[in-house]
């Protein structure tokens, strides 16, 4: 017996098959992996307001002649219509959604930090403040992607690298 997935989103945990009966059953989980992400975004200079393309890159390099700098996240809106255009279901996205990023910063002077600062519709959870010479993985995930009321929350995972 085989089984055929037709459609790129769509992972099998487990099949369970029932000869006697002649149906198979499985736990299917809807996954997205579609947001490449293996460029390097480079931002200098003060705080700025970071664009889509910026984080969806893989990963942001941050660099400042001061010690600590906090940038300004992408509104949700704007990051939830990225999402929707590169991802193969277009419009209709499931919740919980998301990708990851990893951010590095590096700055000229002892001390200080890097941090995100939110924007309309962002949660930012998590630590939030990376050290010098340090990076941390970063996961975006949808929350609500009914257009009008986007939310997304910016998650800084634990431990710095």
């Amino acid at each position: 017996m085989s089984f055929i997935f037709n459609d790129p989103t769509v992972d099998s945990n487990g099949i369970y098959t029932d000869f006697n009966n002649n149906k198979a059953t499985s736990n299917l989980i809807r996954t997205s992996n579609y947001f490449p992400r293996c460029f390097k975004a480079a931002i200098t200079g003060s705080a700025t307001t970071l664009t889509v393309n910026n984080i969806m890159q893989g990963e942001l390099n941050r660099s400042f002649t001061g010690t600590t700098v906090s940038d300004t996240l992408p509104t949700a809106a704007q990051i939830i219509t990225e999402m929707k255009s590169r991802h193969p279901l277009g419009n209709s996205i499931p919740v919980n959604t998301g990708f990851e990023f990893i951010v590095y910063y590096t700055a000229d002077n002892d001390g200080g930090f890097y941090s995100f600062t939110g924007n309309t519709g962002i949660t930012v959870l998590g630590e939030n403040n990376l050290d010098k010479n340090k990076g941390s993985l970063v996961l975006v995930i949808a929350t609500n992607v009914s257009s009008g009321s986007e939310a997304v929350s910016v998650i800084w995972t634990n431990g710095e690298v």
